[in-house]
């Protein structure tokens, strides 16, 4: 698709599923994320191409950064920097829980990367959980998956509600107004779980 190879599924997101794939002009792998054909409306294309381009413009340590974006015969996609390492849920899945010092390292990070997208460009996640936060074989925090994400002057009354049911805040659930004291209350959730090992 456009100017990359798909080489094999990595995962399922919020919105699509994440394949390895070879950027062809550029020799480079790159986690290639296809959005799904029940999100393939005018309106979902729409969201998907203008979020990708809002997270294009995050560079951040702590952020997985956006490559490129675009569409071919109605199949949008989003290419991204690809990590390897794991994301914290399947580390809860297999170690039950965190150790408090490295579970409060980790949630730091990510917080400084929330910090950083709602300071730059007013962007919030909307879907901050355990599945979405990285860790490279290096150590560094990643957040990823911005599939949700919006700028908070988009907020309308009639909006869609959107997230991940367990982490939602309650204003997120209501369908009112967002900023980023909504990813705050996720992250929360997600040292919670880190900590207590349930949810």
């Amino acid at each position: 698709i456009g100017d990359f190879v798909i080489k094999s599924k990595v995962g399922e997101g919020s919105i699509g599923v994440v394949y390895k794939a070879t950027q062809i002009s550029l020799d480079r792998v790159v986690a290639l994320k296809i959005l799904s054909k029940e999100y393939t409306t005018g309106k979902g294309v729409a969201d998907f191409l203008k979020e990708a381009r809002a997270a294009a413009k995050l560079n951040h340590p702590n952020i997985v950064q956006a490559l490129a974006v675009g569409e071919e015969e109605g199949t949008c996609y989003l290419a991204m920097t690809f990590i390897t390492g794991e994301t914290v849920k399947s580390r809860l899945k297999r170690e039950g829980r965190y150790p408090v010092d490295e579970a409060l390292h980790i949630i730091q990070q990510v917080a400084e990367s929330l910090f950083y997208a709602w300071d730059e460009t007013g962007l919030i996640h909307r879907d901050v959980k355990p599945d979405n936060i990285m860790i490279t074989e290096d150590g560094i925090v990643k957040l990823t998956d911005l599939g949700l994400a919006m700028h908070h002057t988009e907020w309308k009354e009639d909006m869609e509600i959107s997230g991940s049911p367990s982490y939602m805040s309650p204003e997120q659930f209501a369908g009112e107004k967002l900023d980023t004291r909504s990813d705050i209350y996720s992250l929360g959730i997600t040292l919670y779980q880190m900590l207590s090992g349930t949810l």
